[in-house]
């Protein structure tokens, strides 16, 4: 699991068994890209692997081609939802 928060305030509780990476918005930015380098590196065989996200909408977009085009995810194994459109200054 790629969890993208403000802090390590912000951090949620998980089951012991679940694999979380977080990422800070401080160490990282906000830029679309973020998710990808780490999601490169976590998903491995993607033979039965589910994908769900949820966030800003070009986050979700990149994360989306990343997992349908370069690694290869079925359209039904891949379920992103952009709730938000972030608005630059």
């Amino acid at each position: 699991m790629v969890c993208l928060v403000d802090d390590v305030d912000h951090h949620l509780p998980m089951p012991e068994r679940a694999t979380v990476h977080w990422l800070h918005r401080a160490e990282v930015g906000a830029g679309p890209d973020v998710y990808l380098d780490i999601m490169r590196t976590v998903v491995g065989e993607v033979d039965g692997l589910f994908a769900f996200g949820a966030g800003e909408s070009r986050q979700i977009s990149a994360a989306r081609r990343l997992l349908r085009r370069e690694l290869g995810l079925a359209a039904e194994q891949v379920h992103m939802t952009g709730y938000w459109r972030r608005v630059e200054p």
